[in-house]
């Protein structure tokens, strides 16, 4: 996943379970949500042990 910036800024970062539970990372697939000001990019990622 790419996500890119203008400047500097708060980005939020945020990982879901495939139910939309927020959750720590540990090995499985997940849903992760970046916020940056108004950009919003939502993903798929798997996380390997």
């Amino acid at each position: 996943m790419r996500f890119t910036l203008p400047g500097a800024g708060l980005v939020r970062v945020e990982l879901f379970d495939v139910e939309g539970r927020a959750v720590g990372a540990h090995w499985g697939v997940y849903l992760i949500r970046l916020d940056a000001g108004q950009q919003r990019v939502t993903g798929k990622v798997v996380i390997l042990k």
